[in-house]
Formats: structure tokens, C-alpha cells, sequence
């Protein structure tokens, strides 16, 4: 394309810029004659195609999660309604109490991660991120609610009539009411004592924004410590060590085929428990308790950790079902032939009863009595 430059139009005009070129009024005047190149730019446009193919990717990813984390959740919770004998509820009742904040992650949390994603650049963002905040409030009550459930299988492996007779179904619900009440309080003071501000970015993306000084992060890192870190560490450990003390005991051995798949069973689901807990949680929990300001961090690695930690809302209720609580479909009578040939050391002999009594098939078969 040809453009003749008036040497009246030329005198006014500084530059002009085309395609990344500036060109000097001097070189315009007189009518000179300017050869400009028409090639199309690319790089923004590229850029802006890339950006939209990965937010698809992204909706669809967070639009599966939110069914998926739902359905699973929501099948924990139609179980134990299921559920007719007393003891069976107060071994599942924990598990139910972790499916409905499961539930609220998947049906609340992702759902605004996907608003924010159709919305970047939303100026008032404020009431999102606060519902956003308030959802992190039950990420923390997540994790001592694993923990809850490390520390039951724990106990019902070296003292099962301990738990069974302590342990009662009030007791499993006030433990957890406390727990909410409890997490809740310390969450809003963090946000008060640390001075915790929200802002929506061009990202879609919810930031805190803390008023930190030298003095206040030592404060900080001990709380994040104390609070996420700690009881993350004490749910993987009391995991393996159920691993470990059934593999140890030799009861992954057994010549009978249905009592060591039971053992089997057992240390896979408490080995997906711990991996479950390590990868989801570890690396936002480190992040966040070496350094709260989130500037160093780019959005998109924020916004991974985030769907890191939900993704465990999604996937822990299929673990559940596939514990021995809600798969196992032996009866009395085989219940009954296998307490009679326990023998062996007062380890074995209790966790073997443990388990011939934690399944949901025997639970369903049992006399309310019982």
C-alpha cells in the first residue's frame, strides 16, 4: 500500500508508527511517497488465542471436577442414610461429616474459581473473594477432619473395643462441631490479627493481601505451622503407620485368600490416603506458610495450587468408597467362622477383630444389639 503525504501534513506531524516502525515527518515531506508494509501482527493475537485455549481447558477441567466431586460425595452421604444398626453409623458417621465439607469445596469453591475464570476482569470482584475466603475457612477444617479419620483407624487397630465403646455416635459429632467452631474462630482471627485484604486481579483470581512486617512473619510461619502443616504431617504418618505394622506383622500373608485381601485393601486405601494428602496439600501449604504475599507467585501457579487442594474434595469420597466401611459385603456367619480361628499375639488377634467388625456388609448383618 502507497500513502502520498501532503507537505502541509507532513509540517504537523511529528512520526508516525506503523507495525512497530516509527517514520520521521522529515522523511514525509515534499509528498514524498512512503511504502508501508500491510503484514497482519500475529503476536498479540497468538497470545490471545493461547490465553482462551487454556481457560477452555480450565472450565472443562473445573466443570468435570464440580460433577464428579459432587456425585462421590453425595453417594458417601446416600450410604451411610443407608445404614440401619447403630454401631454402623458410628463408625461411618465420620466419614459422612467429611463428605458434606467435601461437599461444599466441590458445589461452592470450584464453581467461583470458574466464575472468576468467565469474569477476568470484573471490577467488583469483593463479594466473590469473600465468599472464595470463607471457603478456605473449610479447607482447614478438612484437614483435621483426615487427620480424625487417621486417628480412628489408628485406634481401632490396637483397641477396638476401646473405640467402640468411647467413641459413641454423640461423641464423633461433638468432636466435629468443636472442630468447626474451634477452626473457624482461629480463621477469623488470623484475618483480623494479620490484617488479610482481598482483591480480585485481572486473572480472575482472588489475592490476600497482608499487611506483613518482619516482625509479624515469625508469628505467621509458627501459627501456619501449627494450624495446616502439623496435623497434615500427623495424618500421613498414622497412615503408614497402619502400613506398616500390617505389613510387619505378616498379615498381607495370610494363606486364607478373603482375610489377606481385607489386609490388602486396608493398606491400599491408607497408602491413596497419604499420597492423597502429600500431593494435594504440601505444596500450597508450604507456600503459604513460608510466605504469605502471594506477589512472587504468577496467577497461573496460584490458581494450580488452588485446584490442587480441591482436587482432593474430588477425589477423597471414591477412596472412601472403596474402604472397607462401604465395600465389603461379608456376612455374620463368615464374620462368626473368622473370629473363631483368630490366634496369635494381641496384636494380631485385635486388629483382626477390628477389621471383621468395620466392614459395611457385617455392620448391615449384625443385630442392633450389637
Amino acid at each position: 500500500m502507497t500513502t502520498t503525504i501532503s507537505p502541509d501534513a507532513g509540517q504537523r506531524l511529528s512520526g508516525i508508527t506503523w507495525n512497530g516502525t516509527t517514520m520521521s515527518a522529515a522523511s514525509m515531506l515534499n509528498g514524498s511517497s512512503v511504502t508501508m508494509a500491510t503484514t497482519t501482527p500475529t503476536s498479540w493475537v497468538d497470545s490471545l488465542l493461547n490465553h482462551k485455549s487454556s481457560t477452555y481447558v480450565e472450565l472443562t477441567i473445573l466443570t468435570i471436577m464440580v460433577f464428579l466431586g459432587c456425585g462421590g460425595n453425595i453417594k458417601v452421604m446416600w450410604t451411610f442414610g443407608k445404614v440401619k444398626t447403630q454401631f454402623a453409623r458410628q463408625i461411618m458417621s465420620l466419614f459422612f461429616t467429611l463428605a458434606i465439607s467435601d461437599g461444599l469445596i466441590c458445589s461452592v469453591r470450584i464453581p467461583l474459581r470458574i466464575y472468576g475464570l468467565l469474569h477476568p476482569s470484573w471490577d467488583e470482584g469483593h463479594e466473590v473473594c469473600t465468599a472464595w475466603h470463607i471457603t478456605s475457612a473449610i479447607l482447614g477444617i478438612i484437614i483435621f477432619k483426615n487427620l480424625l479419620v487417621a486417628l480412628q483407624r489408628l485406634i481401632i487397630m490396637y483397641s477396638f473395643p476401646f473405640y467402640r465403646r468411647h467413641f459413641t455416635l454423640t461423641t464423633v459429632l461433638l468432636i466435629v462441631v468443636l472442630i468447626w467452631v474451634i477452626h473457624i474462630g482461629t480463621f477469623i482471627t488470623i484475618t483480623v490479627v494479620f490484617n488479610i485484604k482481598l482483591s480480585y486481579d485481572n486473572n480472575g483470581i482472588c489475592q490476600l493481601k497482608n499487611a506483613y512486617s518482619s516482625r509479624n512473619e515469625t508469628v505467621w510461619f509458627i501459627v501456619e505451622g501449627l494450624i495446616s502443616v502439623t496435623p497434615v504431617t500427623l495424618t500421613a504418618l498414622c497412615h503408614m503407620w497402619i502400613v506398616y505394622k500390617i505389613c510387619s506383622t505378616g498379615l498381607t500373608k495370610l494363606d486364607r485368600i478373603d482375610e489377606r485381601a481385607s489386609y490388602v485393601r486396608i493398606n491400599t486405601m491408607a497408602i491413596l490416603r497419604t499420597l492423597l494428602v502429600l500431593v494435594c496439600w504440601v505444596p500450597y501449604l508450604l507456600v503459604n506458610m513460608l510466605g504469605a504475599d502471594p506477589d512472587p507467585l504468577t496467577p497461573r501457579i496460584r490458581g494450580y495450587l488452588d485446584y490442587l487442594l480441591c482436587a482432593q474434595s474430588v477425589i477423597s469420597p471414591y477412596i472412601t468408597l472403596q474402604d472397607s466401611d462401604f465395600s465389603d459385603s461379608v456376612t455374620r456367619k463368615k464374620t462368626i467362622a473368622r473370629r473363631g480361628i483368630l490366634n496369635g499375639n494381641s496384636f494380631r488377634l485385635s486388629l483382626k477383630k477390628c477389621i471383621s467388625n468395620i466392614t459395611s456388609g457385617e455392620l448391615r448383618t449384625n443385630r442392633p444389639t450389637e
